[in-house]
């Protein structure tokens, strides 16, 4: 493996022994083996391992039932994840807008910060034990 500058930057540390340090890798029976939180942040299927470890998104029409106008399943890495549903969440919220002399501002109907706090917590708080995926549900009214 090779080598990355530790924090202080004085002398070069092994990829492994920096894994190691992030709790990404452990050493058990003569073998390096990933953590969860190195699968679920490097690994390449991580369904394999988790197959909990999705995002079910969906836009439903009006203010209750099951009838999804869209829906999309965000899978790889949390990252991945994050970055599919945060996506799609923001291309099924609407915008209004207000003009002011020549300039023209929008505003989205929920803010982008309460959207990635959304998100955030959902992935940093799961359960991996639970065999279920993270769900968000778009209404017309609200998200959930």
């Amino acid at each position: 493996m090779g080598c990355i500058l530790n924090k202080n930057l004085t002398h070069a540390t092994s990829l492994k022994d920096a894994m190691h340090s992030y709790h990404l890798l452990v050493f058990e029976h003569a073998h390096h083996y990933p953590t969860v939180a190195g699968i679920l942040l490097f690994g390449k299927n991580t369904h394999y391992f988790f197959e909990q470890a999705i995002i079910l998104c969906s836009h439903f029409s009006g203010t209750e039932g099951r009838e999804a106008i869209a829906s999309k399943e965000c899978s790889g890495t949390i990252i991945d994840q994050y970055h599919e549903a945060y996506d799609f969440i923001l291309s099924r919220l609407n915008y209004s807008f207000t003009i002011k002399g020549k300039v023209r501002s929008e505003v989205l109907e929920v803010p982008e910060v309460a959207v990635r706090e959304i998100l955030v917590n959902a992935l940093v708080h799961r359960n991996y034990n639970i065999k279920a995926p993270i769900k968000v549900a778009i209404y017309q009214d609200r998200l959930m």
